[in-house]
């Protein structure tokens, strides 16, 4: 079954991220995005993580993220 991440933003100002999660002392992306938006899913593949991150690369100003949310479908 694989992951699934939900994200919502205010202002959809996000244009490049990533979902990563970390294996001992390094960090692991499992997803590359471009837009947000007030409702964005999408599908990656099953991991075990105990710290995950939403790693912002580009945007046009300040992200306005109001909620992040992962499950297991």
């Amino acid at each position: 079954m694989p992951g699934r991440l939900s994200v919502s933003e205010a202002f959809g100002r996000t244009r490049k991220f990533e979902l990563q999660v970390k294996s001992g002392d390094t960090w692991r992306t499992v997803y590359r995005g471009t837009r947000l938006g007030p409702a964005f899913t999408a599908t990656f593949p099953t991991t075990t993580a105990r710290h995950v991150r939403l790693l912002i690369v580009e945007a046009t100003d300040v992200p306005t993220i109001w909620e992040v949310r992962l499950f297991k479908d």
